[in-house]
């Protein structure tokens, strides 16, 4: 089941039928749909082998590929979980993305998923109890001290800070990242 309270990462596919049959053939699951939404294109919300939901989609009209963005919009995706190695089979069968490893310290692993040779999200392989797999959108903003303070105004919590980055739980507990560039 889906939490209550989260972000959900939207992946556009070319055909979401045939990509239904292949999350199955993996391990994941269909949590509901398929069903096409007016204005929005064809949709299923599916869940990977280890339960992190996301959408996927064949957008009635252009998809933000390459766009890029402006302060307060949406600008990058990490799938962060406890199984790297689960969760790379995964995603590059079902997608076909390259992985690409990233420096990132000893805490945790870093990798970029690559499509078309564009880097499209990030996979954090993290082994914190009780955290569950989960994709994590991340903002753009101005200045990160300021949007943790204005969260905390509005009744969010701070998770973690490092730099210019930090990741925020709004009100009902989904967790996102921001990012000032």
């Amino acid at each position: 089941t889906v939490p209550e309270s989260l972000w959900l990462a939207t992946i556009s596919v070319s055909d979401v039928d045939q990509s239904v049959a292949s999350v199955k053939a993996q391990g994941g699951k269909v949590l509901e749909g398929p069903l096409d939404a007016v204005g929005r294109g064809r949709m299923v919300l599916v869940s990977d082998s280890a339960d992190a939901p996301f959408i996927l989609l064949v957008a009635s009209g252009d998809s933000p590929v390459g766009r890029k963005a402006k302060i307060g919009q949406w600008h990058w995706i990490d799938l962060i979980t406890q199984d790297g190695n689960r969760a790379r089979a995964f995603y590059t069968t079902l997608f076909g993305y390259q992985v690409k490893p990233v420096e990132a310290g000893k805490e945790h692993q870093y990798d970029l998923f690559i499509r078309d040779k564009r880097a499209v999200a990030g996979l954090v392989e993290l082994e914190w109890e009780g955290l569950e797999d989960n994709w994590l959108p991340y903002f753009k903003v101005a200045d990160v001290d300021k949007s943790i303070e204005f969260a905390r105004n509005l009744g969010g919590n701070l998770i973690l800070k490092s730099g210019k980055v930090a990741v925020l739980a709004d009100p009902t507990g989904a967790a996102f990242g921001i990012q000032a560039r």
